[in-house]
């Protein structure tokens, strides 16, 4: 479901994005207008509607007219052409290119409008429990990794993160503390074949020994939704 949902929000905001600048250039070239720097605008200026609309504001209110002396296509509303230089006799009705019309505009929105919709429903899924869009993540966290100690308080914490601590003394344990006010986590311990040494207990300390010197082991401490913090040293 996360998948999908993700790739959807790609491949509409990737439509909607190419109609937009489909747009912009059929209606620059319709006006006389140089449309490649436009596009470029609608395309990789983010958010692309800003693109848009400074286009929008800035293009000419004429859509292009031919030169009489060079026959090139300028802006209709122009009193010199911009290529040979010739003046231009003012017309009371210019004689205007057909413009692209709101067809590609209206549906280039509507795809980036779907976006948005697709990425809240992501972001209200998340914060009411529901799906991982962007797999573990932690927010309004410290965390401090050194050595054989590594620590971590946090507000939001959505996932799976792990430390590695190298056993070096010749009676190795890890001490360790964990708090939750919030949410579910739990805290395992691997070896370096990756099989579970111990299942700590959550909201509490203690020692965890019987460890083998010299063997690395791996702490995964996995989250939903949690608040708190927890501390581990190897010593």
């Amino acid at each position: 479901m996360r998948t999908a949902l993700l790739i959807l929000m790609v491949v509409m905001a990737l439509a909607g994005v190419i109609l937009l600048a489909r747009w912009v250039y059929l209606d620059a070239k319709s006006r006389g207008v140089n449309p490649l720097p436009w596009v470029i605008l609608v395309l990789f200026v983010s958010p692309n509607f800003i693109g848009l609309i400074i286009y929008a504001l800035v293009r000419p209110k004429n859509r292009a007219d031919t030169c009489a002396s060079c026959g090139a296509g300028i802006p209709g509303d122009s009193r010199y052409c911009q290529y040979c230089g010739a003046p231009q006799a003012q017309k009371q009705i210019p004689a205007p290119q057909r413009g692209p019309g709101l067809k590609l505009l209206i549906a280039g929105a509507a795809l980036l409008l779907a976006t948005i919709i697709v990425a809240a429903v992501l972001v209200v899924q998340t914060v009411s429990g529901g799906i991982t869009p962007f797999g573990s993540y932690t927010l309004g966290s410290v965390s401090n990794k050194w050595g054989n100690s590594w620590s971590m308080s946090f507000h939001t914490f959505q996932g799976t993160q792990s430390a590695i601590f190298t056993a070096d003394s010749d009676n190795p344990r890890l001490t360790y503390s964990s708090e939750v006010t919030q949410g579910e986590m739990s805290i395992q311990v691997y070896d370096k074949d990756n099989a579970l040494v111990a299942d700590l207990p959550v909201n509490d300390s203690g020692v965890l020994s019987g460890l083998t010197k010299g063997m690395k082991y791996k702490v995964a401490v996995t989250a939903e939704q949690a608040r708190g913090k927890f501390s581990f040293k190897m010593e």
